[in-house]
C-alpha cells in the first residue's frame, strides 16, 4: 500500500519517547544508564515475543520526514489506547505526543481537542473489543525494519489530506519538544512523568506493564535508581501539576 496505512507490529508505546531524549543530552550518567536499561528491556521483550501487537500508521516514503528512511526501514507512528485511560491520566510527556483518532464508540469524547488535531482514518476506526473506546496516535515517528510490520485487521489508511496532517503534527510536536527540550528542568519533568517513582510502567494505565522485569525511579533532578531495592528507599519529589502542552 503506497500511502499511510495501519499495520501491526510488537512494540513499547515507551520507545518512541525514549527516542525523543536522543534529540537532547541528559544531565548525568545516572539517567542515561535507566533510560538504555529500559530501552534494552523492550528490545528483549520484543525478540522474545512479549511486546504486544498493536497497530502502527506507516509514513509513506513520498512524504519529506520519510525521505531519508534507510533502506529495509519504515517510518512509523505507533497507536495506542492506553487501557481507556483520560489523558490527564497519561504522563506529561505522552500527553505531548498523543492526537486522538476518530473513532464509532459513542463513549470516545475528544472534544477538547481540536479537529486540526485529530486523524480520521478509511474506514473510519472500530475497535475490536467492545469495551475499549479510545485510540491515540502517538506523533512522534521513528525508524523500524519493514519485516517486523505484520498485517492489521480493517484495511484502515489515511487520504492525502490526513497524510499530510500527520506529518505537520509530528512535525510540530517533535519541534517544539526539542526546543523546549533545552530547559534542564523541562528535561528532568519529562523523564520524571514517564520513569517516576509511582512508576507508570507498572500501573494499570500502562499497556506495557508486564514488559519490564525492573522497577525505575527518577530521582533529584534527573538522577535515577535501576533496582526495585533502591525504589523503595529513593527519596520522594513532588509530581508536577497537570499542564497540557500547545499543541
Amino acid at each position: 500500500m503506497a500511502g499511510a496505512h495501519v499495520c501491526a507490529i510488537r512494540d513499547s508505546i515507551f520507545r518512541p519517547m525514549f527516542r525523543c531524549f536522543s534529540h537532547c543530552i541528559l544531565d548525568d550518567l545516572d539517567a542515561e544508564a535507566s533510560l538504555n536499561k529500559r530501552t534494552a528491556e523492550i528490545e528483549r521483550a520484543i525478540q522474545n515475543g512479549r511486546a504486544k501487537l498493536r497497530p502502527c500508521l506507516v509514513i509513506p516514503n513520498s512524504l519529506e520526514s520519510a525521505r531519508e528512511t534507510n533502506s529495509g526501514q519504515r517510518r512509523i507512528c505507533l497507536m495506542a489506547t492506553f487501557n481507556d485511560a483520560a489523558i490527564a491520566e497519561l504522563p506529561r510527556m505522552v500527553r505531548h505526543f498523543v492526537v486522538p483518532v476518530v473513532t464509532d464508540s459513542v463513549g470516545w469524547d475528544i472534544k477538547t481537542f481540536h479537529p486540526d488535531s485529530r486523524i480520521h482514518t478509511i474506514p473510519r476506526w472500530k475497535h475490536g473489543k467492545d469495551n475499549v473506546k479510545s485510540q491515540w496516535v502517538i506523533c512522534f515517528s521513528y525508524e523500524v525494519k519493514e519485516t517486523a510490520l505484520l498485517e492489521w485487521r480493517g484495511g484502515y489508511r489515511l487520504n492525502a489530506e490526513q497524510e499530510t496532517r500527520l506529518f505537520n503534527l509530528c512535525t510540530l510536536k517533535r519541534d517544539r519538544w526539542i526546543a523546549r527540550a533545552e530547559s534542564k528542568t523541562f528535561r528532568s519533568t519529562m523523564l520524571k512523568s514517564i520513569m517516576s517513582e509511582q512508576d507508570y510502567a507498572a500501573s494499570s494505565r500502562c499497556e506495557d506493564r508486564n514488559m519490564f522485569p525492573s522497577k525505575m525511579t527518577i530521582i533529584e533532578a534527573g538522577r535515577s535508581s535501576a533496582s526495585a531495592s533502591n525504589v523503595q528507599n529513593a527519596p520522594t519529589f513532588e509530581t508536577p501539576a497537570i499542564t497540557y502542552l500547545t499543541y
